[in-house]
C-alpha cells in the first residue's frame, strides 16, 4: 500500500494547496514560486528547445491557482484576445479548454 492510499493522507500537491489560515503561507509560497518561474522563463528560453515556454506555463499555472487578482486579469486578457487565450488554456491543459472544445465539437456534429 502506497503512502497516498492510506486513509486520511493526501498527495503532497493537494496538501500544499491548503485552505484557511494554515494554508495562507503555502499559497503565498506557491505564488512566489510561480512568479519566479515566469521571470526565469526568458533565461531558460535562450537554451535550445521549448524550455522557456514550459517554464512560463508552469509558473502561470501556479500563479492562476493561488491568486484571485491574477485570475481576474487572465479572464480579461482572454476576453480581449480569444485566440491567444485558447492557446494558453490548451497549453496549460485547463478544464475550461476541454469543456469548450467538447461543446464546440457537439455543436459541429451532424444532428447535434
Amino acid at each position: 500500500m502506497s503512502p497516498l492510499d492510506r486513509a486520511g493522507s493526501r498527495p503532497i500537491w493537494l496538501a500544499m494547496r491548503g485552505a484557511g489560515q494554515s494554508g495562507a503561507w503555502r499559497r503565498n509560497a506557491l505564488f512566489a514560486v510561480g512568479c519566479a518561474l515566469i521571470l526565469a522563463a526568458p533565461l531558460v528560453g535562450v537554451l535550445p528547445g521549448p524550455g522557456g515556454t514550459l517554464v512560463a506555463a508552469a509558473g502561470l499555472s501556479l500563479v492562476l491557482r493561488t491568486s484571485a487578482w491574477a485570475k481576474r486579469l487572465y479572464v480579461r486578457f482572454k476576453s480581449r484576445f480569444p485566440k491567444t487565450g485558447r492557446m494558453c488554456d490548451w497549453g496549460m491543459r485547463r478544464p475550461s479548454h476541454r469543456r469548450r472544445t467538447a461543446l464546440a465539437r457537439a455543436r459541429e456534429a451532424p444532428g447535434g
